[in-house]
């Protein structure tokens, strides 16, 4: 198993959380991720990636269909802000051990990967792409794939 990469004992606490509507108070997140949340009205809910200490990052639907980014830490969830121009669509798909997130947005003309760390988003794009950029994870140099 490679870093970055779903396992099932981080999808069984994803699931533990999201079905109990656990709510936090900021825990060990509450520097990026100062909004905690309860998931009963997700229409959609996906684990993308856990680090070493069991922090596991992806997305969910709201009932208009928009995705946000969701951080659970600790058994706490917490949303992460939409990133940059995102819209509505916002896609974590890595974290590594330092707590950094990558993934991808999009800002209705073209998907953009992203870095989110200390609270603050930053555009990864390609220059050489053309239209669309991804990100699916991150390794232990803060390497993005």
């Amino acid at each position: 198993m490679t870093k970055g990469t779903p396992r099932s004992s981080g999808l069984a606490a994803l699931r533990s959380v999201s079905r109990s509507g656990a709510h936090g108070n900021g825990g060990g997140a509450s520097d990026c991720c100062p909004q905690s949340i309860g998931l009963e009205a997700a229409s959609g809910l996906f684990a993308r990636a856990i680090d070493d200490h069991g922090r596991v990052v992806g997305y969910y639907y709201d009932q208009s269909g928009n995705a946000h980014g969701v951080l659970f830490d600790r058994g706490n969830s917490y949303t992460l802000p939409d990133a940059l121009r995102a819209g509505n669509q916002t896609f974590p798909m890595g974290i590594n051990d330092a707590g950094l997130i990558v993934g991808w947005y999009n800002d209705t003309s073209a998907d953009h990967r992203f870095l989110y760390a200390g609270g603050n988003y930053t555009a990864l794009n390609d220059p050489s792409a053309t239209v669309n950029t991804f990100a699916s994870g991150i390794n232990l140099r803060n390497r993005v794939v």
